[in-house]
């Protein structure tokens, strides 16, 4: 897997054999970096970091994204008593004629 220089196509490669429904052939493990997955909950979880990372890569200018950094650096700031209206709860009966 490793980084966003994996070819689309590889990827979904990947992907469709770890698809039992779409492949005869079972996974048992997928390698990343040094590192070999083996149970389908790291699997997922390393192709989702993996998609967010190219993703990522590819959604915003490298402009942005030092500024995006930057910004989300820093602590949110935000104080709340919980009684803003927005944290009311709806009723199901409020949206039904």
């Amino acid at each position: 897997m490793t980084n966003s220089r994996s070819s689309v196509k590889n990827v979904w490669n990947i992907v469709n054999k770890i698809a039992v429904k779409r492949s005869p052939i079972e996974v048992k493990h997928l390698q990343d970096g040094d590192k070999k997955v083996t149970s389908f909950a790291d699997i997922a979880d390393t192709l989702a970091v993996n998609f967010s990372e190219v993703l990522y890569s590819l959604r915003y200018k490298a402009k942005f994204q030092s500024h995006k950094e930057r910004t989300e650096s820093h602590p949110f700031k935000f104080n709340s008593n919980n009684t803003e209206t927005y944290n009311t709860y709806l009723e199901y009966s409020w949206f039904i004629s």
